[in-house]
């Protein structure tokens, strides 16, 4: 060990708060880290830029160096601050690596106190602006604003952020992200209801950026996996978000989703259990409970909050816990975790701990609640005296500069004497120009306002005070029944139907984004009404920014009819409609013509609580409606499914009468393009439209289908006939979507060649359908774990009994698709095959297929 790493040990070991990670190396920084401008070295893997350093970097020193700043940026990139921190203090970082500087403050956190990590902060800041570092500037910022919020400084957190958004690359998708979670997080942590609902609003608004990104061509593997781990962190913060608001089983899925983000693993887990417990689900809770990972990689702060958590969620669905650990919180544990702790304790009423919690309430409003708000108070009233001063100075300045320009004028009078006559001409001059300018102004006004009176649609503009300007479409004037300049844009959004709190969020919007850039603006325009009604009738709302060097000066609203808007996309549905009819010529004809019955008796299983029956009979409507093309009965009927399973009934009978409205629509479509009544399809013609259907979805994805066919036929029954055209329509769909579709998106599929037999014969007086696959068969460990779940006895033998239980499906939650992952095709079938008096068998074989065998006696 050399002397000043003994030195520096010695420091850390007396002064445990001192952030000694700066030392000053005998080589250049700025020189020596050009050569790692290379595109070689900054677009490869963290091991492969290790190697790389070997190869081309000869100085031992500068090497080591640039390793060490290596392995923290992994470590980092892991979300092991631990192994980060001990990298920054073997080789603390030069004065002028300000990213290594900002990474390593970032690895003290829970060990450093926040005050020291801050003052790091803000000297990287001075230097990143005298040296011009934009990136460094922005993220110091936007850790400094993480930090501020932790300490219970949201004013300048948010001041913080803001600084940071202005001047962050609008390039860099990865620092935009960077700081909109963090600005998310601030609004779920420390905002209102509405607050934490914009918070998941731009969560969403990154994952779906990064699942735009993620789908572009020649997308390097390092950076898919950065987008992929921005989809999990907005999961995450969306979890912690629906905890807030008790959305209880929303937070469960988002929770779920983000634990596939490993270095976050032990904090998805932890709050999954949490919000199951809330949400009365205590098997699921003890499940998450038995997964827990380990939390000894974790800082102090996080292990302290952790561990308490545990016990609540232990409280919660045992009825008994020690929650010591919960009063025992270690100090730097965020004040919006402590208060969030002792309000869950307080809600178990007549616990031995409701004195104790009420203690650290009041210590904590002592210790932080109360100083903020002073500090606040005193920062506003120490500006207001600033400001003050500053107006004095100005003042005594302006006298004394007074004074030196008389006496200069003084000394000048006779120059100014000879210029007068000159001055005349030039303002004779003048006038003639002004007066020529002012003419063409005054026909360009003229000629905008014959513009804005001929304009079919309002035209508004908003001023930086919230007026209206005088400038305005004369339609506007029709639209509202008054001038718009004799109201503000307060009254304006409520004549145009906004509700009391969305006017309240977008004259928010509107103030933060006047005199700002134009960043600004589009991180607040989505605030904004984009419907309106005026007296019943709907209308478009489109905003646009008038921007002058560089600041949002006005703002246009531009509201138009959507009544034509409606009619085109009714025409468009009509036209939809009649191509389905044509395509599928008689069985969808006979489909249309008993949809309305059908819908009926879903009605009435609704209405008599009988969900599972109405998601039977809905489930295969949904397929049929498949086979014929009518894709607006097919979302109609998924979205009813989703309603129906979540218990929704209010939301569910709004689809249902969507859909019979629908079903109204198409019976006239289907007397326009069939004059005659529709003729029942037969089994054969059933099963043809199921397979091309089948063959187009395997197309999609690469593969191709064989399907071979041996029916030997008998007269069945009308009602025989729709039971064992349903058992075909989703076993069918089973093997196409389980046997093929689903391997293949998990890469697990062997096969290019979908195979599929169907076959119906007689057996003695027994009728037998066979429905075989070469697909990837049915995976028995996925099996045995949702069995667990459902709290089912695993039996190889009974697996069809097993995929019968009602909503049991091997696909998880965020794989549902339209056509399978509900756990309703099995039912459905097994509820036709019980309709038909059938036994069903089920063979399994993996990564060689399944066999779905259903035998029934022969009618006479």
């Amino acid at each position: 060990m050399s002397l000043y790493y003994y030195i520096f040990a010695l420091l850390i070991s007396y002064d445990p708060v001192l952030l000694a990670f700066v030392k000053a190396y005998d080589f250049d920084f700025q020189k020596e880290s050009e050569k790692l401008k290379s595109k070689e070295y900054l677009e490869t893997s963290y091991q492969q830029k290790l190697k790389w350093l070997d190869v081309n970097i000869e100085s031992t020193t500068v090497r080591r160096y640039f390793a060490s700043q290596v392995k923290v940026d992994e470590a980092m990139d892991r979300g092991d601050y631990t192994e980060a921190y001990k990298y920054c203090q073997q080789v603390p970082p030069d004065p002028q690596d300000l990213d290594a500087r900002i990474n390593c403050a970032s690895s003290a956190e829970g060990v450093l106190p926040i005050t020291k990590l801050t003052d790091e902060l803000n000297e990287v800041i001075s230097l990143a602006k005298t040296n011009g570092n934009i990136s460094a500037l922005a993220s110091a910022y936007s850790n400094l604003g993480w930090y501020q919020s932790l300490e219970g400084d949201i004013a300048s957190s948010f001041d913080s952020y803001q600084k940071a958004l202005v001047i962050v690359p609008k390039d860099k998708f990865e620092s935009f992200s960077y700081l909109y979670h963090n600005a998310a997080t601030l609004y779920i942590e420390h905002g209102n209801l509405s607050y934490v609902r914009k918070g998941i609003d731009l969560l969403n608004e990154i994952r779906s950026i990064a699942y735009k990104k993620i789908e572009e061509d020649n997308l390097e593997k390092g950076r898919k996996n950065s987008l992929v781990r921005d989809i999990q962190i907005a999961s995450y913060n969306i979890g912690n978000a629906y905890l807030i608001l008790q959305e209880y089983e929303a937070s469960v899925r988002e929770f779920e989703a983000a634990r596939a983000y490993k270095a976050w693993e032990v904090f998805s887990v932890t709050f999954a259990a949490l919000a199951a417990a809330y949400a009365d689900d205590n098997v699921k809770a003890r499940k998450y409970l038995s997964e827990m990972p380990s939390d000894d990689d974790r800082s102090p702060v996080e292990r302290s909050y952790l561990s308490c958590y545990r016990e609540l969620i232990k409280k919660k669905i045992e009825g008994a816990s020690n929650l010591k650990s919960c009063l025992e919180l270690h100090n730097e544990v965020p004040v919006s975790v402590k208060i969030d702790v002792y309000k869950r304790i307080l809600a178990f009423e007549g616990t031995k701990y409701e004195v104790s919690v009420l203690r650290n309430f009041y210590d904590l409003y002592l210790q932080s609640i109360e100083k903020a708000y002073k500090d606040s108070a005193s920062q506003a009233a120490s500006l207001v005296e600033l400001s003050r001063l500053e107006t004095e100075l100005i003042i005594r300045d302006q006298k004394l500069a007074l004074g030196e320009t008389i006496r200069r004028l003084f000394y000048v009078l006779l120059l100014a004497l000879f210029l007068l006559s000159m001055l005349f001409v030039m303002v004779a001059r003048s006038r003639k120009v002004i007066k020529d300018q002012s003419k063409d102004l005054s026909i360009q006004k003229d000629i905008l306002q014959q513009i804005l009176d001929h304009i079919d649609e309002g035209i508004i503009k908003i001023n930086r005070d919230l007026s209206i300007s005088p400038i305005y479409s004369k339609f506007s004037t029709k639209l509202l029944g008054q001038n718009p300049d004799q109201i503000n844009t307060k009254q304006l959004l409520e004549m145009l139907g906004t509700s009391p709190d969305h006017v309240g969020s977008s004259i928010a919007s509107l103030r933060a984004a006047f005199g700002e850039g134009e960043l600004a603006w589009e991180m607040n325009k989505h605030h904004l009404p984009v419907e309106g009604q005026i007296n019943g009738k709907p209308f478009l709302l489109y905003w646009n920014c008038v921007a002058l060097d560089g600041e949002v000066s006005d703002v246009m609203v531009a509201i138009r009819d959507a009544s034509l808007k409606n009619d085109l996309l009714e025409e468009r549905h009509e036209k939809e409609r009649i191509v389905a009819l044509i395509q599928s010529g008689e069985q969808g004809s006979y489909f249309i013509s008993g949809l309305y019955r059908k819908l009926g008796l879903i009605a009435d299983f609704v209405r008599n609580s009988d969900s599972r029956s109405a998601l039977g009979l809905l489930h295969t409507l949904k397929g049929e409606a498949r086979q014929v093309h009518l894709n607006e009965v097919q979302d109609l009927c998924h979205n009813l499914e989703l309603t129906l399973k979540s218990g929704n009934i209010r939301d569910s009978i709004t689809i249902l009468d969507q859909l019979q409205k629908e079903a109204s629509i198409l019976s006239e479509t289907n007397k326009k393009v069939f004059h005659q009544s529709s003729v029942k399809p037969t089994l054969l013609q059933q099963i043809n439209s199921i397979l091309i259907e089948s063959q187009k979805r395997l197309s999609n994805v690469g593969l191709t289908m064989t399907a071979n066919l041996h029916i030997q036929w008998h007269l069945l029954r009308d009602e025989d006939l729709d039971s064992l055209g349903a058992i075909i329509l989703h076993g069918l769909t089973n093997s196409v979507d389980h046997g093929f579709l689903r391997p293949k998106m998990k890469d697990s599929l062997t096969t290019r060649e979908a195979k599929i037999e169907l076959s119906i014969r007689s057996i003695g007086a027994n009728m037998v359908l066979e429905i075989a696959d070469n697909g990837a068969g049915i995976d028995i460990e996925v099996i045995k774990q949702k069995c667990i779940e459902h709290g089912l006895d695993f039996d190889e033998s009974n697996l069809d009994q097993i995929l019968a239980h009602p909503e049991f499906s091997t696909v998880s939650s965020g794989d549902v698709s339209k056509t399978s992952g509900q756990g309703l095709g099995f039912g459905a079938l097994v509820s036709a095959a019980d309709n038909l008096g059938a036994g069903i068998t089920i063979a399994n074989n993996p990564d060689s297929g399944t066999r779905l065998t259903v035998a029934w006696s022969q009618p006479l």
